[in-house]
């Protein structure tokens, strides 16, 4: 009996010893996760979504309202033009 409870206690011990471990590896994993998205993010700044990546969207946006308004201008041409006659 003395055996079974000796060897209960140090199962148990071990067991509290793993479930630290674990929780400082997570704590680790935390703390490195956070620094690897604000080094993609930048924190605020440029991170690895580098500034032309950013141009690139705004590039985009401004081909989309170019077409926009290319389209409204044409509209309202073929708009006089039929009106007129």
């Amino acid at each position: 009996m003395a055996g079974d409870e000796d060897t209960l206690r140090k199962d148990v011990t071990q067991l509290n010893i793993d479930v630290a471990l674990i929780k400082q590896d997570l704590s680790a994993n935390n703390s490195m996760t956070e620094k690897i998205l604000n080094a993609v993010e930048g924190n605020g700044g440029v991170g690895l979504k580098t500034q032309a990546e950013l141009n690139k969207a705004a590039i985009i946006r401004g081909w989309w309202w170019l077409g926009g308004l290319s389209l409204s201008i044409l509209g309202i041409a073929v708009f006089v033009i039929r009106s007129s006659f």
